[in-house]
């Protein structure tokens, strides 16, 4: 992705994702990672951003990533709104090979191992949740 002045751009999809939509509603967090925290809180992007600019990347840690705050509640609605309103020919290849790399076994192993996380029934259940979710969010 490339970051453009009102907006972010995909360039294997082709698709500019409006700045403003990004920026809408951020939320303020103190952040706390595997090798550290920040002091203050510091503004955040809302999850239907990340949702978006994640799932279109479609990179393996920001699958990790949409997985690790994949209980945090979104509008999925709102989401499947902007990328209905992106919709092309190369976004849906690209969200579709996002949705294949979810669905291989490597990805669920890559990503426990990323979040220091055991692989149990539960971690298993949580990962399939997941992916439904994800699922929900693109038109059909």
């Amino acid at each position: 992705m490339d970051l453009l002045i009102g907006s972010v751009r995909d360039r294997r999809a082709g698709v500019d994702v409006p700045e403003p939509w990004i920026s809408a509603r951020p939320r303020r967090r103190r952040l706390f990672t595997i090798t550290g925290s920040t002091t203050t809180e510091i503004s955040v992007a809302r999850p239907e951003a990340l949702w978006v600019l994640k799932l279109a990347a479609g990179r393996d840690q920001d699958l990790t990533d949409l997985y690790a705050i994949a209980t945090t509640p979104v509008e999925v609605d709102e989401v499947r709104a902007l990328f209905q309103s992106l919709w092309c020919p190369t976004l849906e290849t690209k969200l579709r090979r996002s949705f294949e790399v979810l669905a291989r076994e490597k990805t669920y192993e890559d990503s426990m191992s990323r979040l220091e996380t055991k692989r149990t029934e539960a971690t298993r259940e949580g990962w399939r949740r997941f992916r439904d979710l994800a699922t929900q969010m693109v038109p059909s």
